[in-house]
């Protein structure tokens, strides 16, 4: 048989490339449909808007999957729901090999994006992103063009305390990922002229317009 191909970078991993190879395995080794069915059944992935629609307002089962301290990882649909909470799952790809002949899970890890409204971030703010990045983090905070703040390197059961630390000094990573709009690139300087002064007060009170999610999670938890 030819080599399979997979690529973890598809919507599903490698399993993307595997349920393409498996048909040809069972008729490579004279397996029969029915018997090849019952060996493997097919996985069926939901579309990300079905994700959504049957997420419960976004909680999907976060609750009790960050929980879980038997693995660094959460299940493929609340990934999808991270994202709308500002965060996204990785692994560190060098040490993928060296733990798959350990027999051990890929290095988990996650990324969390903070929003920066306006560009505006205070003192207090700052220090606490600071001191997240060495207490919860890998000890770096990357500005994006996103006009945010980046963690990279939080472990799983880290998540809630650093959104409690960022939530503390009145900030949050609420849709600073997923497919929610983006168009700041870049943040003006309120003091250089009453122009930019006008336009980060704009920036700012605009970026209240939230989703409804923030909303109903602090009132019905």
């Amino acid at each position: 048989m030819d080599l399979g191909i997979g690529d973890d970078q598809d919507p599903d991993g490698f399993e993307t490339g595997w349920e393409e190879w498996q048909p040809k395995l069972w008729k490579a080794l004279g397996v029969g449909a029915s018997d090849a069915s019952a060996a493997a059944s097919k996985k069926t992935v939901k579309s990300d808007e079905a994700i959504k629609i049957d997420s419960n307002y976004l909680r999907g089962t976060l609750a009790t999957t960050l929980e879980d301290q038997t693995t660094g990882s959460i299940p493929y649909e609340d990934t999808k729901i991270t994202k709308f909470h500002g965060i996204y799952m990785q692994d560190d790809r060098d040490l993928r090999q060296e733990r798959q002949k350990a027999g051990l899970e890929k290095a988990y890890s996650f990324m969390t994006r903070i929003r920066v409204p306006g560009g505006i971030c205070t003192t207090q703010q700052w220090l606490m992103l600071d001191e997240i990045s060495d207490k919860l983090a890998n000890s770096t905070i990357k500005i994006t063009t996103r006009q945010a703040v980046q963690f990279h390197g939080v472990i799983k059961w880290n998540l809630k305390p650093l959104i409690r630390s960022v939530t503390k000094v009145c900030m949050d990573s609420l849709a600073a990922c997923g497919d929610v709009n983006r168009n700041v690139m870049c943040s003006p300087n309120p003091f250089q002229t009453k122009f930019h002064l006008a336009l980060s007060k704009f920036s700012a009170d605009l970026s209240h317009i939230l989703p409804l999610t923030l909303l109903r999670i602090m009132k019905y938890g």
